[in-house]
């Protein structure tokens, strides 16, 4: 085989070698589950003794392919390396004209050979050095949302589904307190008339929103997603406090209910005669064991 046939068998293994790089970088897994090789890599496993039944032989498929990767530039420069030689060998021992150009063709080949696998690893290194390492776990995409006046900007994470609310209001306008995730975010204007009047009813004890528009996780009430519906927590909710709440709400035309997460809260509550009503009902307390902890869930 001449040297240009030598050329592009090393170019195909250089180009290889590159997608599966490239391949290892793009790849999504959420989990890398352990598991056992049946042919353990150097490198890629832990005092891997297949004799001892007790032996740590497994590995994951981020550090298998590093470790594979690895394997092959090794093998890769040494197959050259060993080509080099026993083409010098032929060289120095050649007597004719056609044994010396025969061997001086091997030894340009292996060189090509060796300066195409440690190119392409110099080359991947220098562009971005994390090509290199295999990750193939790949972080979920940031969608984020904030209110600023009647305009939707994008500032949530995770994968949190909701509409889009163009005529929100920010709670921080309406002087409404918020805590936690609500910080920043704010309400369908058509509810927010409501709001603010239970607000100004309020003065006896500390109350703020904890759930706005746009939500921070997925809710079960769909009103979360449009900001037609709200959040909120008493600084005491002790049951007197919970009963005027409610009653305020009533008068200030909203729905309100409050949600606890195990039977002994609400039947404490019941002793206490606060109201008990279906969830979806309101006016009263209700049993939500997928709440996230006692909390009012107001609506109009």
């Amino acid at each position: 085989m001449n040297i240009k046939g030598y050329k592009k068998i090393y170019a195909i293994i250089g180009l290889v070698l590159y997608l599966c790089t490239y391949s290892g970088l793009t790849v999504s897994a959420q989990t890398l589950p352990d598991y056992t090789v049946l042919a353990p890599l150097p490198g890629t496993t832990q005092d891997c003794n297949q004799n001892d039944p007790n032996a740590n032989c497994k590995t994951n498929l981020k550090t298998y392919l590093e470790g594979m990767f690895k394997l092959l530039i090794g093998v890769s420069a040494i197959l050259a390396f060993v080509m080099l030689v026993y083409a010098g060998f032929l060289y120095t021992t050649s007597e004719g004209v056609g044994q010396t150009t025969n061997a001086r063709s091997k030894i340009e080949d292996a060189i090509w050979g060796l300066v195409l696998v440690i190119g392409a690893y110099a080359i991947l290194n220098t562009i971005n050095p994390k090509i290199l390492e295999f990750n193939l776990s790949i972080k979920r995409p940031e969608l984020r949302a904030s209110v600023q006046g009647g305009s939707v900007t994008l500032t949530r994470s995770k994968d949190i589904v909701y509409d889009s609310c163009s005529t929100c209001v920010k709670f921080s306008d309406l002087q409404i307190n918020t805590s936690g995730s609500a910080d920043g975010t704010g309400i369908e204007s058509s509810f927010a008339k409501e709001l603010s009047t239970l607000n100004s009813s309020l003065p006896k004890y500390s109350w703020t929103v904890t759930e706005g528009w746009p939500p921070s996780i997925n809710h079960q009430d769909p009103c979360h997603k449009n900001g037609t519906c709200v959040d909120a927590a008493l600084k005491e909710p002790t049951p007197a406090n919970i009963i005027d709440f409610l009653n305020k709400s009533k008068s200030a035309g909203l729905n309100s209910t409050y949600e606890v997460t195990t039977q002994a809260e609400l039947d404490a509550l019941k002793a206490a005669n606060v109201p008990i009503v279906l969830c979806a009902s309101g006016g009263g307390a209700c049993l939500n064991v997928k709440a996230t902890g006692q909390h009012f869930h107001i609506k109009p």
